[in-house]
């Protein structure tokens, strides 16, 4: 156990699992900085189209409105956007911890804290509020690092596949209702709306249109759903519970004797 205690405090001045962690903070905040972006252009897409389409009138006694599709969607996008704001803060708050844990007055701590365990122990015994601080103080130290690590660990074995595939479908849907919901070059100067009303009142094409964008909002629900469930468990379900379980673990050994 003093051998034990001894390698902890000498661990603690290491800094190879504090490199890990941020280097999948930094890629966790890469990845949800992408996924914002593409929530916020989808948003805008599809304020876009839901502008320039409605009303538009198609032959005789007939109109198509391909934009209240999209209503549904577009509230969800809202909400992703917002989701994702969330976990950009969340992991900025977990940079933060990581920092704490490694200052340099934690190690020098738990060093202190240790020597005092050896000490004593090699005189017989040491009292238990000692050994709680080192317990404490090691929670401060790793918990956050190692629920890092972790977290990543089950994002890579579980989630990043599915994580891959829906920003892969969402950057494609993004780029094609892009190109759908802009006019052509020349005709730009008499306005977005405008322009795709008139394009809409044309005729040509329009169905498979308003079927490619019903088809593009499906998509869209479907994927942003599995981005939520995948940036919600990978910077908050994950971390949490990993946090809990060292906690468990802590407090087994903080508990006073039966």
């Amino acid at each position: 156990m003093l051998v034990l205690v001894a390698l902890l405090a000498l661990v603690s001045w290491s800094t190879p699992l504090d490199s890990a962690a941020e280097e999948r903070v930094d890629s966790m905040l890469t990845r949800a900085l992408v996924t914002f972006a593409t929530a916020r252009a989808l948003d805008g897409v599809i304020s876009v189209l839901q502008s320039g389409q409605v009303g538009a009138q198609v032959g005789v006694g007939m109109s198509i409105q391909p934009g209240e599709l999209l209503d549904p969607v577009n509230d969800l996008v809202e909400q992703f956007s917002d989701v994702m704001l969330a976990v950009t803060v969340a992991l900025g708050v977990h940079k933060v911890l990581l920092s704490i844990g490694g200052y340099w007055m934690v190690p020098i701590a738990l060093s202190v804290v240790a020597a005092l365990l050896v000490v004593t122990g090699m005189r017989g015994g040491w009292p238990r509020w000692l050994s709680q601080a080192f317990v404490l103080l090691l929670l401060v130290r790793f918990a956050v690092p190692v629920a890092t690590v972790g977290a990543d660990a089950l994002f890579a074995r579980f989630l990043a596949s599915e994580y891959e595939s829906s920003q892969q479908v969402l950057d494609a849907i993004e780029g094609r209702s892009a190109e759908a919901a802009a006019p052509p070059a020349a005709e730009t100067d008499e306005g977005l709306v405008a322009s795709f009303r008139r394009m809409l009142s044309e005729g040509d094409g329009l169905r498979e249109r308003a079927a490619a964008i019903g088809d593009a909002a499906d998509r869209i629900a479907e994927h942003v759903s599995n981005l939520i469930v995948v940036f919600v468990l990978q910077t908050i379900a994950f971390p949490v519970v990993l946090l809990w379980l060292l906690w468990q673990v802590a407090r087994r050994q903080l508990a006073p004797p039966e």
